[in-house]
């Protein structure tokens, strides 16, 4: 397998050591989830037009490769200029991956509004999907739909990208979530064969808090031998929540960790 890290774990980095640590600790990827606490991308002096260049060279120069640019967009919003806004900036993070080289933009479906539900909603969500998928196709990009939110197990994400019905849109599954949600891995191995080109990896106790990978509760081994079985062969990206959780290890201990374990626990599985 190939592994990266996403720099929601390190927010007050500097590009430059994002790269370098990722180098150092012989991760074969980066997926790029805000510089400096810059969440939209495209505000971020570093993906700027007159340093865009400078940017993508750092990272070819490491020989680390940018996987994803992440969005904050999602779509279940009643108020049709939010959803607007959303697509919006989803559209700007396809130029970003496009320039960069990079071949996804992660984004999410969103909280079904209270009281409604993800069948009402899945019409909305693919709609939105399909004019980012076109938009995506034509610069050679990739939308990848996290299991989140109000859209975790197989039965509630996949109708979505079925619906969808486009190469283009393809799923992000971020490991922890649908086992949350209670579905076994081996169950959304099964819902999710041959969609998913992505994955994050994370670890929880009990009582949800952060904890460092192989610390907390997740069955990562299942995770694992799951992934093989669907013979999967993209990066399996740590997610250390560091940016909303700023009392867990810092990066300097959670992303050599993370990379060892990680490399254990693919030849184990």
């Amino acid at each position: 397998m190939k592994f990266a890290f996403s720099t929601l774990g390190c927010p007050d980095w500097p590009i430059e050591k994002v790269a370098e640590t990722a180098r150092s600790l012989k991760y074969d990827g980066v997926e790029i989830r805000g510089i400096k606490r810059v969440l939209d991308l495209s505000k971020a002096p570093e993906f700027a037009a007159d340093r865009i260049a400078a940017t993508k060279k750092l990272f070819a120069d490491t020989g680390v490769k940018v996987v994803s640019i992440d969005a904050s967009a999602s779509f279940c919003w009643p108020e049709p200029t939010k959803r607007e806004e959303a697509v919006a900036e989803a559209l700007r993070h396809i130029d970003i991956a496009q320039k960069m080289g990079a071949p996804f933009v992660r984004v999410f479906g969103g909280n079904v509004p209270e009281g409604d539900t993800v069948e009402k909603w899945a019409p909305t969500v693919a709609g939105d999907l399909k004019t980012l998928g076109a938009a995506a196709a034509k610069k050679g990009v990739t939308i990848i739909l996290e299991t989140h939110d109000s859209w975790r197990r197989s039965t509630e994400i996949m109708p979505v990208l079925k619906m969808v019905g486009m190469d283009s849109v393809r799923l992000l599954w971020d490991l922890a979530h649908p086992w949350t949600a209670g579905e076994t891995m081996q169950e959304s191995a099964e819902g999710f064969k041959g969609y998913v080109v992505h994955a994050h990896i994370k670890d929880h106790t009990a009582d949800h808090k952060e904890a460092l990978l192989g610390k907390g509760i997740i069955p990562l081994d299942e995770a694992f031998r799951a992934l093989k079985r669907m013979k999967y062969a993209g990066y399996v990206s740590l997610e250390w929540e560091k940016m909303w959780h700023p009392e867990i290890e810092d990066p300097e201990i959670a992303f050599p960790q993370a990379i060892e374990y990680m490399r254990h626990l693919d030849a184990e599985t």
